[in-house]
């Protein structure tokens, strides 16, 4: 970005918003500030004094590395289930003789 706008002339609210699109976006901070027109650096400050403003907003909502790490962990749950409802096949077709190992004793 060769050229960053004067951000004290901005319109009102920008600064409001351009936080709120950084907490809630799933996009890192250099992708929105690039999207916005700004410098990383200015809306990185933003983001930190609205953080230290209001503690509680940290709680509410999860930025994109938690929902990053939440997507990985249902992927996981999944193929555990899975993995689970196979041995339990598994455990239920041994013990029903369907086994011919167990139908040679």
């Amino acid at each position: 970005m060769s050229a960053c706008p004067n951000v004290r002339n901005s319109p009102p609210g920008f600064r409001a918003e351009a936080v709120e699109l950084a907490i809630s976006s799933q996009k890192s901070l250099v992708e929105v500030a690039a999207s916005l027109g700004i410098y990383e650096g200015i809306l990185g400050n933003w983001v930190r004094a609205y953080r230290a403003e209001h503690p509680e907003a940290e709680t509410e909502e999860r930025g994109p590395v938690e929902w990053a790490q939440y997507k990985l962990l249902r992927k996981e749950l999944l193929e555990v289930k899975r993995e689970n409802d196979f041995l339990k096949e598994c455990v239920m077709s041994r013990h029903s003789g369907n086994n011919p190992v167990s139908s040679h004793r």
